[in-house]
């Protein structure tokens, strides 16, 4: 599967999906006060299988900013709870209210580093190779099993170090360096 740097036409490298992003990364919050509007997003309002996602419900901020799932622009939702992330309950979030947004706690948040593609993040995670794998991954009780972040993180020592041969893992990258605009929604 793959995730690919955004920018002018070169040969693709090869690359851990866990190099390529960062996972449940912190969002800067010294810009929001307490009556700033976020969008808010269930896991209702991810399609499964279809990428779309509802940014229409606004909250304020004070409402969201203890105990739900922060994000922003261009960060890609993953659904990490069973049969979610099986369905394919997954986006890229984009036109948030004021760029950023806060949603349910079964989404992992995949941010793209720098140059990276976050369609192309979009594209690996929502394969039927990679949740058929990630799957394998899940913990926890029947009928209410999640995926690890270590799955995809970097501070996983077992599962990623297993996985440099990992097909489902591994990300086609570029050396590119900046998205030309017909890449980005």
């Amino acid at each position: 599967m793959s995730a690919v740097l955004a920018g002018p036409q070169v040969s693709p490298r090869f690359a851990l999906l866990r190099d390529a992003v960062q996972v449940n990364p912190k969002i800067d919050r010294t810009a929001l006060t307490d009556d700033t509007q976020v969008s808010s997003v269930t896991m209702a309002a991810v399609g499964a299988a279809s990428g779309r996602i509802d940014i229409s419900t606004v909250r304020l901020y004070a409402e969201v900013k203890k105990g739900y799932t922060h994000f922003r622009n261009g960060d890609v939702l993953f659904a990490k709870v069973t049969p979610c992330m099986e369905n394919g309950n997954m986006a890229v979030a984009r036109q948030l209210k004021g760029g950023v947004g806060f949603g349910s706690t079964e989404f992992h948040v995949l941010r793209p580093r720098e140059g990276v593609d976050s369609q192309y993040i979009y594209y690996c995670v929502s394969s039927q190779t990679f949740r058929k794998e990630a799957s394998g991954h899940m913990t926890g009780a029947v009928g209410l099993r999640r995926v690890p972040s270590a799955f995809t993180g970097p501070g996983c020592s077992s599962a990623c170090s297993r996985s440099t041969s990992s097909t489902a893992r591994t990300a086609v990258v570029s050396s590119r360096s900046s998205p030309p605009s017909s890449n980005r929604r």
